[in-house]
């Protein structure tokens, strides 16, 4: 297990402190995370942290207002539900 920890770390470049504190904010946003989907990958998840310089509550925050986002705009239907306008002469 610590060897995958350890994987993981040096995958994202975080420090020590950043990967603990990473593991806090996944733990905390876990209630809305969808295994498999694209936007919830480590890789993606970590730059929520680093836009609010690691200030945990400020990240799930962004996270959730940004997920609520897409939700709300159905962003991740868009391709799914497009009507074809028709073509004005």
């Amino acid at each position: 297990m610590l060897r995958f920890l350890l994987q993981a770390n040096e995958d994202l470049n975080l420090s020590s402190k950043q990967h603990v504190l990473f593991e806090q904010f996944k733990k905390s946003i876990e209630d809305i995370l969808k295994p498999g989907y694209y936007l919830h990958a480590d890789s993606e998840l970590v730059k929520f942290c680093f836009a609010r310089k690691w200030d945990l509550k400020k990240s799930e925050s962004m996270f959730r207002q940004a997920m609520k986002l897409r939700e709300t705009r159905r962003l991740d239907h868009i391709l799914e539900e497009y009507e074809e306008p028709e073509v004005v002469s």
